[in-house]
């Protein structure tokens, strides 16, 4: 017994060794979100400034083309101001819409470090000012629920055509009364869920982003989300699949007997963790894990799969909004510095890299890339200029402009492509290759302007490019010019103790004659089929660059090929507390549409969040040509949506 106590003693006096934060020599990391350690140095010196401008400032991305998609440069998600909200958070007021730091939350005080020429003062005064917590994490849980009303804008169901799903039921076959099986779209006697226009439901996540600071020059960060976007409810006891022959003897998922204390859904009383037998999603989602290293007096190394951020995100977002749905991430290897206030950068990106060794019958050894012709091979550089927060806020309460910019260049191409290597469990056999002969050159540049009350912030993109070939599977010597281009502009102007904002939000995405529909269905062969436009000219923001709650949220699924004009005007009930914010969207493509959005949020200094938005489609004259209308223009329905959110930020 006497040998147990002493074993326990031991054990919780290592525990706490290794738990306590790490008193090091230097200045520390700051992570961002709840519980980052503050710079002790509170003095006049400006050693530490220039990392200031990494902060907040510009964050180098990437493009968001059909076919030529590259990932980008970005810190890790750390930010979780929702920029749809157009407000900021409790805790840095003046900073709405800043782009993310390109080399992390933290790393501004590493690049100090690797830049500084003056010396390191005593080692007595260094050891009382610097400590390293070895562990920290910020991220979100959220809830939120969603009602969906007339989304299919009147199309008939006969049309075969929709701008979003219909109930399923209107679709799908139903046994009903007395065992008449039946469609809405049959002619006789219908039930009255053919009437049915509505779709809701609600949706959970949990994103936790961990940093763990092996000593002031060293971390390892990384990003996770727990049941991602889970439809609450979908995963009932009883059901699910597995794997076996059906009647017809062909082998993959069948439907398998029930819990016999489930007979029926009916019955259920729980919900069980989602797996591959009851959902596509899994239960833990690994985003990204990547190390950062501060190199002294040299720079920083930055390298695995990490977020990807540029500028206001028109081409490459993190989604580290707590509204977001998507994320952008890149595989990459990258090195940047700062020399005389500009941050330059270098890297290497791995956007595809077609099959591997890896084996269904192997889950585990080191595997390696089979070809290195199928590759996409991708370089990218970046300059960029921030003032520190310091100077900017000197700047700003003289009455003086605050200026930042950014430049982000990426070249990327490829030989062939490796068609049907990404299906699960198959084999060599079954992998094509097919001539591409493609090569992109993409730049992009983010300027931002700072003025007392006012924000100008704009991003501009342009894609440059060839490929050889764009079917699926076959070679077809038919070369395609690649031109697209986008921009994105914002203003915001605040009054009255900043308790009153007018906001203006205005862009355009370059579009395609070839292109039918509000999205390009069926691929780039199928849309350019039989036509003499050889040019892919379509381009789209990033997903998670919100304008609206309806028509580019999920009718289209994002902007493309539209410009649009976005007033916006805000006012704080109770600061930092209670706001509301009315939109009006007017969006144009062959045809106007507008939006109109409603937005209530409430938030507490403890870090909890709740919002309703409301929002209203009206057509005006958008939609009447698309396929299904016979006979082209009809009155089309205004759809309308209501969404609820519950959120807790750490």
């Amino acid at each position: 017994m006497d040998k147990f106590f002493f074993r326990a003693l031991l054990f919780a006096v290592a525990a706490g060794l290794l738990l306590a934060p790490a008193t090091t020599r230097g200045q520390a990391f700051a992570p961002s979100g709840a519980g980052a350690e503050e710079d002790p140095d509170d003095d006049d010196d400006d050693d530490d400034d220039d990392d200031d401008a990494l902060e907040e400032g510009y964050v180098p991305g990437a493009s968001a083309s059909p076919t030529l998609k590259p990932p980008s440069v970005l810190d890790e998600a750390g930010d979780l101001d929702d920029d749809e909200d157009d407000e900021d958070d409790e805790d840095d007021e003046d900073d709405e819409g800043d782009p993310e730091d390109i080399f992390g939350a933290g790393a501004e005080d590493l690049l100090d470090e690797a830049t500084e020429k003056d010396e390191f003062p005593p080692e007595e005064e260094v050891w009382e000012e610097a400590s390293t917590k070895f562990f920290d994490a910020n991220g979100y849980f959220r809830l939120r629920a969603d009602l969906f009303h007339k989304f299919d804008m009147g199309f008939p169901v006969s049309s075969g055509y929709t701008p979003f799903d219909r109930p399923l039921e209107q679709t799908n076959d139903i046994d009903w009364n007395s065992g008449t099986n039946t469609q809405c779209t049959q002619e006789g006697k219908k039930p009255k869920w053919c009437r049915n226009r509505t779709l809701a439901g609600a949706n959970i996540r949990l994103r936790f982003n961990p940093i763990i600071n092996l000593s002031e020059n060293v971390r390892i960060l990384a990003s996770f989300d727990f049941l991602d976007n889970l439809v609450l409810g979908s995963t009932p006891e009883g059901g699910g699949s597995m794997l076996g022959s059906d009647t017809s003897g062909n082998f993959g998922f069948v439907t398998p007997p029930r819990n016999p204390w489930v007979p029926l859904e009916s019955f259920t009383s729980s919900q069980d963790a989602p797996s591959w037998r009851n959902t596509m999603q899994n239960a833990i989602s690994v985003r990204a894990i990547w190390g950062e290293v501060l190199l002294k007096n040299i720079g920083m190394l930055k390298f695995g799969r990490m977020p990807s951020h540029f500028g206001l995100g028109l081409l490459a977002n993190d989604g580290a909004g707590v509204d977001d749905d998507y994320g952008d991430v890149a595989d990459r290897i990258m090195f940047a510095t700062k020399l005389f206030g500009i941050i330059l950068g270098v890297g290497w990106d791995y956007p595809s890299s077609g099959p591997s060794s890896m084996k269904w019958s192997q889950s585990s050894g080191k595997a390696y890339d089979v070809s290195q012709v199928d590759d996409v091979n991708q370089w990218l550089a970046v300059i960029a200029y921030k003032q520190e927060r310091e100077e900017e806020e000197r700047l700003l309460s003289e009455g003086k402009p605050a200026i930042s910019a950014g430049l982000y260049t990426v070249f990327r191409t490829q030989v062939l492509s490796s068609e049907n290597w990404n299906i699960v469990g198959a084999s060599a056999d079954n992998i094509q290759f097919v001539k591409r002969d493609a090569w992109a050159l993409i730049s992009s540049v983010w300027f931002r302007l700072l003025t007392g009350n006012t924000r100008l912030e704009l991003e501009g993109v342009i894609i440059g490019g060839k490929i050889a070939n764009i079917e699926q599977e076959q070679w077809i010597d038919d070369e395609y010019d690649v031109l697209q281009w986008g921009l994105a502009f914002e203003f915001e102007q605040r009054f009255l103790d900043d308790a009153l904002y007018v906001l203006f939000k205005a862009g355009y995405a370059s579009g395609d004659s070839n292109v039918e529909g509000i999205t390009p269905q069926g691929g780039l062969a199928m849309q350019n089929e039989g036509k003499g436009d050889h040019r892919i000219s379509a381009f789209r923001f990033d997903p998670d660059y919100n304008i609206d709650l309806i028509l580019f949220e999920e009718l289209m699924g994002q902007m493309a090929a539209a410009a649009y004009f976005r007033p916006s005007i805000g006012y704080w009930f109770l600061k930092n507390t209670l706001i509301a914010q009315l939109d009006d969207i007017y969006s144009l493509a062959s045809e106007p549409m507008s939006t109109f959005n409603l937005t209530v949020r409430y938030q507490t200094k403890d870090h909890f969040m709740a919002m309703l938005q409301y929002a209203y489609l009206v057509p005006l004259s958008g939609f009447q040509d698309l396929p299904g209308l016979a006979g082209g223009h009809r009155n089309l329905s205004h759809p309308q949506t209501l969404q609820g959110f519950l959120g807790i930020v750490f």
